[in-house]
């Protein structure tokens, strides 16, 4: 359904286009196709989109003559971004962001998620004690060592096997030789588990994307002038007859007696005439 309306918007977009290049004898040629009460305020309200790209495309021409380098630009735009307000009022307005105030706030929510994280103990020292008592050879997993003034080890605590249940006391002397076979280490076994991290709310990268093409990148005060963008309404009336007409888009809300009529069915190209009750599209007999 996305990806529908989508390449829906792109061929409203190229019917836009269309319109604004179109000479005189071409305009008057299509006048016929109007509905004799169409009203070229009243179908942008219905479809406030087209709006919207028309704002676009005025300010992407408008950036365009400014010449300005890209250190220039990439600063405005940071500043842009970080007005959280005036954002607001761009994403909710529904001529231009076209979202709803709903959105903005779940927009804005942390939410949590699952995460593995893993750690990894210290290095392990396990050394090989010459038990002189015994005349036997005990490996001892290393807690700690004690050495005296001369630097001679004189006592290791440590575990006799790798469960490390029970610390022991090694005397080094007459008891406990340090082998000659040394010491080494055995690195301890990676450990993960599932952890739940909190994400910080914010706007994502394709709606960042579609409110950074809302700025004029020689003001802070985007909105007050994204405001007094000029209406084009011949190309939005034009838009209706090249493409709005044919795909059933309703050009006005219905009229009280028109609210039973039958709810549109029709697909492109469509044969009929369409008005809007809220949310339904209705046929105009």
């Amino acid at each position: 359904m996305k990806n529908s309306f989508k390449y829906l918007m792109l061929l409203a977009v190229a019917a836009l286009t269309a319109c604004s290049s179109m000479e005189v004898d071409e305009a008057e040629a299509v006048e016929e196709n109007f509905p004799s009460d169409f009203v070229a305020a009243e179908y942008m309200e219905l479809h406030p989109s087209l709006r919207s790209l028309q704002v676009r495309d005025y300010v992407d021409a408008y950036n365009d003559n400014l010449g300005l380098s890209k250190e220039e630009i990439e600063a405005d735009t940071a500043a842009f971004m970080a007005d959280t307000a005036q954002l607001h009022k761009i994403y909710t307005d529904p001529t231009l962001g076209g979202y709803s105030e709903e959105l903005w706030e779940e927009s804005w929510e942390s939410y949590y998620q699952d995460s593995i994280a893993c750690t990894t103990k210290e290095d392990t020292v396990v050394m090989k004690l010459d038990d002189l008592v015994n005349d036997a050879v005990v490996t001892v997993y290393v807690e700690n060592i004690t050495y005296d003034a001369d630097g001679i080890i004189t006592e290791i605590e440590g575990y006799e096997d790798s469960t490390k249940a029970t610390l022991v006391t090694f005397p080094i002397g007459a008891d406990y030789a340090v082998a000659k076979r040394g010491t080494k280490t055995e690195l301890d076994t990676l450990s993960c588990e599932t952890i739940q991290v909190e994400i910080s709310g914010g706007l994502t990268k394709d709606v960042v994307r579609q409110l950074k093409l809302f700025s004029f990148h020689d003001t802070e005060k985007d909105y007050e002038k994204l405001l007094k963008v000029p209406v084009d309404t011949f190309a939005i009336s034009y838009q209706y007859v090249l493409f709005g007409r044919s795909h059933g888009w309703p050009y006005r809300a219905c009229k009280d007696d028109e609210l039973d009529n039958p709810i549109q069915t029709e697909t492109y190209p469509v044969s009929k005439l369409y008005c809007a009750d809220g949310a339904l599209i209705r046929e105009i007999k």
